[in-house]
């Protein structure tokens, strides 16, 4: 899964209608709820606000918000379950210029607003990892922190020996360090965690 942690704005315009595009991270349906209020209140004049909120595959809602039934809200929302989107609320504020799109035309355009503004903001990609800790005597501490050069190394203290706690998915990492320390090293897996790993670009499986 991928998520957002900045606000995002994007805007364009299609037959004199404009279309803007509203992405937050949000954990609750009601913080969704909030950030759909505020930008009403920034929008009072706008002709639609149309929503979708992807919090889980459990909790999602859409809102054609007085657009033609399906046209709006929905395609919104495919657009974040295509992206494989999580905890985001998505808002799109159209000041009518005059000119019908249709149907066709309605899907095309919301779909296009959100897609445009998650391809113009950095997502991070949802991973468990492995938390553990590694003691060893201070002659292994070099070593071993060279070993973990390329772990995400989270702390370490030096006490009457050196412990280190870093994110591991590799079993055979531990064995690596078992090996190096002669099994001298005392190996504990604390728990599994969720980290998001930044990524250049959306996701468009």
């Amino acid at each position: 899964m991928f998520r957002i942690k900045d606000i995002v704005e994007d805007e364009f315009t299609l037959n004199k209608s404009r279309f803007i595009t509203y992405l937050k991270r949000v954990n609750t349906q009601q913080e969704a709820i909030d950030y759909i209020a505020q930008i009403k209140k920034e929008h009072p004049k706008a002709t639609h606000h149309c929503q979708a909120v992807l919090i889980d595959e459990n909790t999602q809602s859409s809102n054609d918000d007085g657009e033609p039934s399906g046209t709006a809200g929905l395609p919104m929302l495919e657009i974040l379950r295509k992206k494989n989107m999580e905890l985001i609320v998505a808002v799109v504020v159209r000041y009518y210029g005059g000119v019908k799109l249709g149907a066709g035309g309605l899907i095309r355009a919301y779909s296009k607003g959100v897609n445009d503004a998650l391809n113009s903001t950095t997502l991070y990609k949802v991973v468990n990892m492995d938390k553990y800790q590694v003691i060893v005597d201070y002659k292994y501490a070099d070593q071993i922190e060279h070993l973990l050069s390329d772990k995400q190394l989270l702390e370490k203290d030096y006490q009457m020996q050196v412990s280190f706690i870093f994110l591991n998915n590799d079993e055979n990492f531990t064995n690596m360090i078992k090996e190096m320390t002669s099994g001298q090293a005392e190996i504990k897996k604390l728990e599994n965690v969720e980290i998001e790993i930044k990524v250049k670009e959306s996701h468009d499986d």
